[in-house]
This record gives structure tokens, C-alpha cells and sequence, in this order.
């Protein structure tokens, strides 16, 4: 196990294959305790890491598919407390953190930032890890979103750019990335 990756995916993954299975049971016998488990293990995945709502959104068109297939009412019930459970715990422990701490938590780093920092090259890292760019803008700006979002695109912009004229570079800077990615033994 690398620690690094114990942050999220792994407690997260383990929640969400106790989720799958209490998911698949419920279908298959019917059995209340299983959807309850289910949904219980699906809102921690989600709220240990957001990516698992993919995978919930699966459940949920397993769920109707079931719920059409058998014509009961239950799986689509089933479905919508999926829904509720995969967008309510993050929701209340967000509203629960801004009314503790009086801060506004509606906005934050964009997405842009992330995607620049991941593009760049990294001497500390492989190609494309964190290196503190996102950061360091974010923090450079006074936390201004709008300008950050700005200062990424810009970012991303370049950097195609520079792999777009340098195509060698960029199929050795990608393959470095994909390696170092989903080579690592959690994977």
C-alpha cells in the first residue's frame, strides 16, 4: 500500500465494493437491511472522495433498470435514496463547516488550476504531480476565483501550445504521466 495514495481512493474504493455488493444483495433478495447498508456505504465512499459518484450513478441505472425490469416501486425508491445519498453528506458537512467557521464555501479553487499544475513539467515529481502551482496562484490572486481561472486557462493554453509545436515532447511528457499514474501497485 503506498500511504500516498491512502488519503481517498483506498478507504473510498473499500466503501464503495461494500457498496456494490449491498447493492447487487438488495436486488437480488430483497432484503431492507442490504439497501440500508448499501446506502450507507455509498454516501462514505462519496464523501471520502467525490469520483465514487460515478460509480454511484451506475448503481442508479442498475437501479431503474431493475425497478423497470421488475415493475416495483421499491427500486425506485431505492434509487432516489441513492440520489439523496450521494449529494446529501457532502452538502450537509459543507453547511456544517461554513456555519462552525463563518467562512462562505461556495466557491473555491477552480478546476483550471488543477488541470494547469497537471500539464507542467515537475523536477521534484513525475510529469504532471502536484508541484504547488494551483496553490501558489490561488493564493497569489488574494483567492480572486475569476482571476485564478483566468491565470490557469492562460496556463493550459501555453502549454498545449508548446506540445502542439513540440509533439515529441508531449507524447514523452504524456507517457510519463500515464506511466507513473496507473503503474503504481493500488492501481
Amino acid at each position: 500500500l503506498f500511504l500516498f495514495f491512502a488519503y481517498g481512493p483506498v478507504p473510498g474504493l473499500g466503501c464503495l465494493l461494500f457498496a456494490l455488493y449491498f447493492w447487487g444483495r438488495y436486488f437480488q433478495k430483497e432484503e431492507k437491511g442490504c439497501l440500508v447498508l448499501g446506502l450507507l456505504f455509498l454516501g462514505a465512499a462519496c464523501l471520502i472522495r467525490m469520483n465514487y459518484v460515478i460509480a454511484g450513478i451506475a448503481l442508479l441505472i442498475i437501479g431503474l433498470l431493475q425497478g423497470i425490469k421488475r415493475k416495483k416501486k421499491a427500486a425506485f425508491v431505492a434509487c432516489i435514496l441513492l440520489l439523496l445519498i450521494m449529494i446529501l453528506p457532502k452538502v450537509l458537512v459543507t453547511k456544517g463547516v461554513e456555519r462552525i467557521t463563518g467562512a462562505d464555501l461556495s466557491q473555491g479553487m477552480p478546476a483550471t488550476l488543477h488541470i494547469a499544475m497537471g500539464l507542467q513539467n515537475n523536477k521534484e515529481r513525475a510529469a504532471g504531480w502536484y508541484n504547488g502551482f494551483n496553490h501558489m496562484v490561488y493564493m497569489e490572486t488574494g483567492c480572486d476565483v475569476e482571476r485564478s481561472r483566468e491565470i490557469g486557462l492562460e496556463t493550459i493554453e501555453e502549454r498545449l501550445s508548446y506540445f502542439v509545436h513540440h509533439p515529441g515532447k508531449g507524447l514523452e511528457f504524456f507517457g510519463e504521466k500515464v506511466i507513473t499514474t496507473w503503474c503504481e501497485p493500488t492501481f
